[in-house]
C-alpha cells in the first residue's frame, strides 16, 4: 500500500473507526481543530486515523501515539485522490471528517469512488463569499465545484449562525443538513502553556502595555488597519504592538510600520510555538479581520483572560462576544474607531470576565456535539 504509516495499527477495518482527513498540520485554525478533535476522539477510545495529504507542520508534535497518522505523501489535494480511495477500501472507516474546501471536495469524491458506506462529514471553517473579497476565476470555479459536491456529504458543519445562512443561500442545501458547532478550545492546555515563563523584554514588570494580534499576514486579517489604529493610539497612550504570525504581506506591513515611524513600538516575531505566553502577559488582544468563520486566536486569548477588541465582521466574532458583552466591537477598516476602543480598554478598571464565556467552547463541550452528530 503506497502510503506511509507513522504509527503501528493493529486492526484494519472497524465499525467505529473515524478518519480525520487534512492537507497537513501547518499553523492554521482548521489544522488546529483537526488535531484537537483527532486527539480527543482517540483519548475517548475511538479508533482514529489522521490521514494527511502531506504529514508536515508544527501541530504534528501535539498528536498522541493513540492516533494512527497516515501520510499520503502528496503535494496537492487532487493528487491524493487515488491514495485516499485506496485507504478507504483498506481501512473502511465508518466516518470521514474533513475541513477546508479542497480537501472536503476530495474526501467526498473518494468516498463515492471507493464504493464504501463511509459517511462523510465536512466542515467549512471560513466565510465563503465576503462581499469585499476579490475572487479569481480559479477560486470561483473551485467554490462552485465544492458547493455542488457538498450536497453528497452527510452533514456540513459551520462555525456560526452567519455562516449557516450564507452556506444555505449559496448551496441551496436544505437547512437541516447544516450544523453549527463552534470550534473546540483546549482551555486547560492553553492555561498551562500560558504559565510557561516568557523572557521577552516587553513582558517584564514595569514595561509598557502590549497590544497583541495573532494570525497569518494576509488581506483577510487586515493588520494594516490595526497598525494605523495603533499609530493613533500612540498619540494618546504609550503602548507597544506585537503581531504573531507569518504570511505573504510581511514586507508590505513592515513598510507601513516604517512609513508611520513607529518601528520601535512594533514587533512581528513570526509564527511562535506557544502564543499563549504572549496572550497571558498582553493587555489587549485585537482581532482586525475583514471576515472570520470562527476566530480561534481570539477565543484562545479569552482563555488567557485577555481583554478583547474585535471588528464586527462577517462570521462568528460578534457571536462569540455576544454582540459586545465580552469585548468591544468596531466596524471593519476603521482605524479611528479601533484606536478609540483600544484606548478605552487600556483605561478600563474592570474588564469582562471572559473566562465565563470560553467554557462554551471547551473541547469537552464540543466533543459531545460531534459525538452526537456522528452517532457512533
Amino acid at each position: 500500500m503506497p502510503i506511509n504509516q507513522h504509527r503501528v495499527e493493529i486492526s484494519m477495518n472497524s465499525k467505529d473507526r473515524i478518519c480525520f482527513f487534512a492537507p497537513n498540520l501547518k499553523g492554521g485554525g482548521a489544522e488546529r481543530v483537526i488535531s484537537i478533535l483527532a486527539a480527543y476522539f482517540a483519548e475517548n477510545s475511538y479508533k482514529v486515523d489522521l490521514v494527511l495529504i502531506e504529514a508536515v507542520g508544527p501541530y504534528l508534535a501535539n498528536i498522541p501515539t493513540s492516533v494512527n497518522v497516515i501520510d499520503l505523501n502528496c503535494k496537492k489535494a487532487l493528487l491524493s485522490l487515488p491514495k485516499l480511495v485506496m485507504y478507504l477500501r483498506t481501512y473502511q472507516p465508518s466516518i470521514v471528517f474533513s475541513s477546508q474546501m479542497h480537501s472536503s471536495t476530495v474526501a467526498i469524491w473518494a468516498a463515492k469512488l471507493a464504493g464504501m458506506k463511509t459517511r462523510v462529514f465536512i466542515r467549512q471553517p471560513t466565510m465563503l463569499k465576503p462581499y469585499y473579497k476579490k475572487n479569481s476565476f480559479t477560486s470561483i470555479l473551485r467554490q462552485k465545484t465544492f458547493l455542488k459536491t457538498a450536497k453528497f456529504a452527510e452533514k456540513i458543519i459551520v462555525t456560526s449562525d452567519a455562516m449557516s445562512k450564507e452556506f444555505q443561500a449559496l448551496s441551496k442545501i436544505q437547512k437541516d443538513k447544516i450544523e453549527v458547532i463552534y470550534n473546540p478550545v483546549s482551555i486547560e492546555a492553553i492555561k498551562q502553556k500560558s504559565l510557561e515563563p516568557i523572557e521577552h523584554p516587553w513582558f517584564q514588570q514595569g514595561e509598557l502595555p502590549v497590544i497583541l494580534a495573532v494570525g497569518r499576514l494576509i488581506n483577510a486579517k487586515d493588520f494594516k488597519t490595526l497598525i494605523k489604529a495603533f499609530e493613533i493610539t500612540l498619540r494618546e497612550k504609550q503602548a507597544r504592538l506585537m503581531i504573531l504570525g507569518e504570511g505573504l504581506l510581511r514586507l508590505e506591513i513592515e513598510q507601513l510600520i516604517k512609513d508611520l515611524k513607529i518601528e520601535e513600538y512594533v514587533q512581528m516575531p513570526g509564527f511562535v510555538s506557544n502564543p499563549y505566553q504572549y496572550m497571558k502577559y498582553s493587555k489587549v488582544f485585537v482581532l482586525s479581520s475583514l471576515w472570520e468563520g470562527f476566530p480561534n486566536s481570539m477565543v484562545e486569548a479569552m482563555a488567557c483572560s485577555n481583554a478583547i477588541v474585535a471588528t464586527d465582521c462577517d462570521g462568528g466574532a460578534s457571536e462569540i462576544l455576544e454582540y459586545g458583552k465580552w469585548g468591544k466591537l468596531v466596524p471593519i477598516q476603521n482605524e479611528v474607531r479601533m484606536a478609540e476602543a483600544i484606548i478605552e480598554t487600556l483605561n478600563m478598571e474592570k474588564l469582562p470576565n471572559v473566562i465565563e464565556r470560553v467554557e462554551d467552547f471547551s473541547v469537552q463541550h464540543v466533543f459531545k456535539k460531534y459525538n452526537k452528530l456522528f452517532n457512533l
